[in-house]
């Protein structure tokens, strides 16, 4: 198969604005949120996802219903799937361990199957399923059994 320096340098292009791309979901949530799962999060969300960043002990005053426990899901989905595996680590809590395990687990889960089925489902190569598996008892543990998350 003959390969043209055209092609060469489109390859490397679109290699290089990947890694560009890559290396901007460290610091923005919302952008990762977008290109990853097609959320577009709301300016509050935005405002707590910018916050985390920079203050990694970001704390919010809310309301029932307002979108805490998916915006936090999406966050350690985030981070996990951001920073080396080798380095990271989220704790999850809430007032109550039904809450931690009933709601905001049931969106993490949802989130790691949904990043799977995209990209099982990707021919562009765009997707890469989230690290290792969620054990019953609100654990996410690396493909090596690291331990990547707790609640």
């Amino acid at each position: 198969m003959k390969v043209s320096l055209g092609d060469v340098i489109d390859e490397y292009l679109i290699q290089e604005e990947a890694r560009e791309r890559n290396s901007e979901y460290f610091t923005n949530l919302p952008l990762w949120a977008l290109d990853k799962f097609g959320v577009v999060l709301y300016w509050k969300q935005e405002e707590m996802a910018f916050s985390l960043v920079e203050n990694h002990d970001t704390a919010v005053k809310a309301g029932h219903g307002v979108g805490k426990s998916f915006f936090a899901a999406l966050a350690v989905c985030w981070w996990i799937d951001t920073r080396p595996i080798e380095k990271v680590f989220a704790a999850t809590t809430a007032p109550s361990q039904d809450q931690v395990a009933g709601i905001l687990w049931r969106e993490i889960r949802r989130f790691w199957a949904l990043r799977h089925k995209l990209a099982k489902a990707d021919k562009t190569g765009n997707y890469n399923p989230l690290p290792g598996y969620i054990t019953r008892d609100t654990k996410w543990k690396g493909d090596l059994g690291e331990h990547l998350a707790d609640g």
